[in-house]
């Protein structure tokens, strides 16, 4: 595993990367490129020999599952994702979070509460994804990067999501595309009406009638989560629950 320090992913303590590659060929992957920049294969491949690094860690970390990798396409085996929610059942003291593109495939699986299950929404046209976890007890959120568009949704599906995140698109050379203001402001408007925590990426620019904001759900209303009548919500900037 990773640890993040300043310059990594600010909103977890380690990556968690025991599967690798994707086939979506997504235009912006950053993990397509870092991988090319290193001369490594990317195609999907399952590392055996790191199945079991969670259990080393002892003080109870957010960890991202799979930074490098999209663990629910259609091409990674059944056997590789059941490997890997074995470790998140057995160092339950962790947080473990996963992220994905294909969440019809997500939900087939049996999670236990220590598990954050996220989407990636990028545009208007994504925002089906995120009625697939609708059933699931997890925490549920979504990941706005990078931010291409204009995304809304129902009020019911806001009032079912315990943590957003925003983010720009991350382009070759160390550059950055922000979106537009209105754009984080929409989802910015949403989240305080609907009372969900908001972590900005560190390469976000906030729009110019917001401060930053790196926010995480509480403790206490992760277990058990079922929507926003058991949410509460720590609005104190640059906190986590570790």
């Amino acid at each position: 595993m990773n640890r993040q320090g300043p310059n990594g992913i600010g909103w977890s303590d380690y990556t968690f990367n025991p599967v690798t590659g994707c086939l979506n060929n997504c235009p912006y992957c950053y993990a397509r490129r870092m991988a090319a920049r290193f001369k490594l294969s990317f195609a999907p491949q399952f590392h055996v020999h790191k199945i079991w690094e969670p259990l080393k860690v002892k003080t109870p970390s957010k960890i991202f599952v799979c930074s490098c990798a999209e663990l629910f396409g259609s091409w990674v085996p059944d056997q590789w994702i059941q490997q890997v929610l074995e470790v998140t059942h057995q160092a339950h003291w962790h947080t473990f979070q996963f992220l994905s593109k294909f969440p019809d495939r997500m939900v087939e699986y049996d999670f236990p509460m220590n598990c954050w299950l996220g989407v990636t929404v990028t545009k208007q046209e994504d925002s089906v994804r995120i009625t697939s976890l609708a059933r699931r007890g997890n925490l549920r959120f979504v990941s706005f990067e990078p931010l291409l568009g204009r995304v809304d949704f129902r009020e019911e599906v806001w009032d079912s999501l315990g943590w957003l995140i925003i983010g720009p698109l991350s382009l070759p050379g160390g550059r950055y595309r922000q979106p537009e203001s209105q754009w984080v402001e929409s989802i910015l408007e949403e989240a305080e009406k609907h009372k969900i925590p908001v972590y900005m990426k560190r390469r976000l620019i906030p729009p110019l009638s917001s401060e930053r904001r790196e926010e995480f759900p509480k403790e206490e209303s992760v277990e058990g989560w079922t929507g926003r009548t058991s949410f509460s919500i720590r609005w104190s900037a640059g906190t986590a629950w570790n």
